[in-house]
């Protein structure tokens, strides 16, 4: 069975011109590091379907020959395989981390961030399984909340689905090796 890869360390690097998908590409951190990552010379694929996202954080790699921004979602499977097939690495990136839109559309929330990471991780599997893979956070998950509105719960229900989403990855790393 084919293997998803996890790396902890501190030092790791990515070896020069290597092929690089990101999901969420569009967002404050998925666009510094497909900057980054162009600067260092490597070919990056940004996918992101704008609902938090903002194309003008990519303007300036929009004239850069190894930088391609795709619009979509990454519920679309068929879009995923095509460019996470031909991709090295895979920053996993995507997620609706706003605490008003969890609350607003439960469902929505979590097909995209449970139902999404399954289709970026099974994608991987399929297509590529010799990727690397990193998924990541920020600080989003706890929301924005001003402290005087803050409710407990938001907090609880937010890190949940992160749990949740970590759970999946263990469960499915440890399904993909052999």
């Amino acid at each position: 069975m084919s293997k998803i890869k996890a790396t902890g360390r501190k030092d790791f690097k990515i070896n020069l011109m290597t092929k690089v998908a990101v999901t969420g590409g569009a967002g404050f951190i998925g666009s510094h590091l497909s900057e980054k990552l162009v600067l260092g010379g490597h070919s990056v694929t940004a996918l992101d379907n704008f609902s938090t996202g903002r194309k003008s954080n990519l303007s300036n790699l929009e004239s850069s020959p190894n930088f391609t921004l795709i619009e979509a979602t990454i519920l679309d499977y068929s879009t995923l395989k095509k460019h996470i097939e031909q991709s090295d690495y895979v920053f996993h990136l995507a997620a609706q981390s706003f605490p008003r839109t969890s609350f607003d559309a439960p469902l929505d929330t979590l097909d995209t961030n449970i139902q999404g990471t399954t289709r970026v991780l099974e994608a991987i599997r399929q297509h590529c399984p010799n990727a690397i893979v990193h998924v990541c956070s920020s600080s989003e998950i706890f929301g924005r909340v001003l402290a005087f509105v803050w409710r407990v719960e938001w907090q609880v229900l937010l890190s949940h689905r992160w749990l949740v989403c970590a759970v999946l990855i263990l469960f499915l790393g440890s399904r993909f090796t052999s």
